[in-house]
């Protein structure tokens, strides 16, 4: 339900493969955040059928906003072309949404268990993508994803809490017993 993009192609793949499952998830809308010189272009690929079902929120820095945002949706699209990082993993697993992206995102590992959390698909593969979204979208999936996605954000936060590890490393070096 949400898709945050990088650059002409990915948005192109993401628009695509919303457009090819629209009329099969008639109950789905896309909602687009960011922004850039590519918009126009993006808006203009949404069919006029389908335009009452996309919206392009644009640039969003307010996090509050942006937490908000993720509470609504179900599912978040990222299918990006490149992304060292792509926090918006992070934000969105812990928001408990299903995700579908790229494996160049840095986080993907991390944030996508493949056909249990999310789905992964190679980038610029637009039915790749498409199949992704249907099987995330089906009404039987949805919730068993989005809780495997949330479960991923809470082991990640266990793991990776920096008091713990630090604890952890003195009683290692025997400072700390």
């Amino acid at each position: 339900r949400c898709s945050l993009r990088d650059g002409r192609e990915a948005g192109d793949v993401g628009i695509d493969a919303y457009v090819a499952i629209a009329d099969r998830r008639p109950d789905w809308d896309l909602f687009i955040v960011g922004d850039g010189p590519l918009r126009k272009f993006l808006e203009a690929r949404v069919p006029a059928r389908l335009k009452h079902r996309v919206t392009f929120a644009g640039f969003i820095d307010k996090q509050d906003v942006v937490n908000a945002i993720y509470h609504q949706c179900e599912v978040l699209v990222h299918p990006s072309n490149k992304d060292a990082w792509g926090v918006v993993l992070l934000e969105a697993s812990a928001a408990g949404l299903a995700i579908v992206t790229t494996p160049v995102v840095g986080a993907s590992p991390e944030f996508v268990a493949d056909h249990e959390s999310g789905r992964l698909f190679t980038a610029g593969d637009r039915k790749g993508l498409t199949d992704a979204l249907m099987e995330v979208t089906d009404p039987a999936n949805t919730a068993r994803f989005q809780a495997a996605s949330k479960a991923l954000s809470d082991r990640f936060r266990r793991e990776s809490d920096p008091v713990a590890n630090m604890k952890r490393a003195l009683e290692f070096i025997g400072v700390r017993g």
